[in-house]
């Protein structure tokens, strides 16, 4: 079948990436490179409020890089979009003009708004989550979202994130005091409080802390999608984390060298949301940004922004990536449903509809 590449650059305020997707004939979406540039560009922000020339020219180097590795693939989409620090930077404008003349893309700058809904429609289609409370925190601003039944209700943009916190968690010195200033951010949100859904975490930050997680607990399993944490497990983490020094995280397994600053106020965020809307658990979610706006520009010519059925949509994507023999799927379906049938009608077992969608969803994953 034929196959789409699109590629998807996000300019953000602590990392930009390059990730190039692979759509095939099934619509699936296939991540084939994923790099990343530590800009920290949040940093160049002058008391102007304009992206000093030395963070113009960072951004520019980065890009260059980026432009020699797409040349190497035949790109059907470029997206090039920049959030929250561009956003904010008084000489936006002329940041895109230059991007354009010396890259020769076009840069989209986007809303708050745009970016929460783009880390919302990330989660409901790769996720079987109906209700939830979504947060991407970044680099200068932290994005939540409200859905209930897979659709947005609300969404709203904090003014701080890791790089930010950082440095109020520096001059605090006091984990206290940052869980003040975060629950005073949160109590202005009318709609926020005892919301009690899964809180879901989305961007480097919350992967950062699964890994941790996982580490600390010898967890069996490789991947860090939907992993899940409790309360409990977050205060855990905030203070351990906050009882080492940087050069010591930066040694710790799970924790990338360029977090090992930002990590503590991270946690602490999260820690704090976790509490306040009294979250049933917090579940990472390894899709983001990147894969919202991909599935934006999936949809687009479509009168849905929302995938038929993530379960069974995953489930075709390891059949595929696993190369698994659809005639041997189809007959090992006829057997099953021939034995759920007899051991129904001999009353042999109690079985409902339920259970042949369970046994329909396992059969073709049946021989991994």
């Amino acid at each position: 079948m034929d196959s789409k590449l699109y590629a998807v650059i996000d300019i953000g305020s602590n990392t930009n990436r390059l990730v190039i997707f692979k759509k095939d004939g099934y619509g699936r979406l296939n991540e084939i490179e994923n790099v990343k540039s530590v800009t920290r560009l949040r940093n160049y922000l002058d008391e102007e409020g304009n992206l000093s020339q030395e963070g113009i020219v960072t951004l520019l180097k980065t890009l260059r890089s980026f432009k020699e590795i797409v040349k190497t693939y035949s790109i059907h989409t470029l997206i090039c979009a920049a959030t929250a620090t561009i956003r904010v930077a008084k000489n936006r404008e002329k940041i895109k003009k230059i991007v354009n003349e010396q890259i020769g893309w076009d840069l989209e700058i986007l809303t708050e708004e745009e970016e929460a809904f783009y880390g919302y429609l990330s989660v409901v289609n790769s996720t079987n989550i109906h209700e939830g409370l979504t947060i991407d925190l970044g680099g200068a601003s932290t994005e939540i979202t409200y859905f209930n039944d897979r659709k947005m209700v609300y969404s709203h943009s904090f003014p701080f994130g890791s790089l930010s916190l950082k440095y109020i968690f520096n001059e605090m010195k006091d984990i206290n005091e940052l869980e003040l200033y975060i629950n005073n951010q949160l109590s202005a949100i009318p709609w926020l409080r005892n919301l009690q859904t899964p809180l879901i975490g989305i961007g480097g930050s919350a992967r950062n802390l699964a890994q941790i997680d996982q580490f600390q607990k010898n967890y069996p399993m490789g991947g860090l999608h939907q992993y899940k944490m409790t309360g409990p497990d977050l205060e855990r983490l905030v203070s351990y984390l906050s009882s080492l020094s940087v050069q010591q995280l930066q040694k710790l397994e799970g924790l990338s060298k360029d977090r090992a600053d930002t990590i503590v106020p991270a946690a602490i965020v999260f820690s704090c949301v976790y509490k306040y809307i009294n979250a049933s658990s917090f579940i990472v979610s390894k899709k983001g940004l990147r894969e919202g706006i991909f599935y934006k520009e999936l949809y687009k010519d479509m009168e849905f922004t929302l995938a038929p059925s993530v379960i069974k949509n995953s489930i075709q994507e390891l059949v595929i990536d696993y190369g698994q023999n659809e005639a041997q799927i189809n007959h090992v379906e006829s057997l099953t449903y021939s034995l759920y049938e007899q051991l129904k009608n001999f009353k042999l077992v109690h079985l409902t509809e339920d259970d042949w969608q369970l046994l329909q969803l396992a059969i073709p994953v049946y021989y991994l």
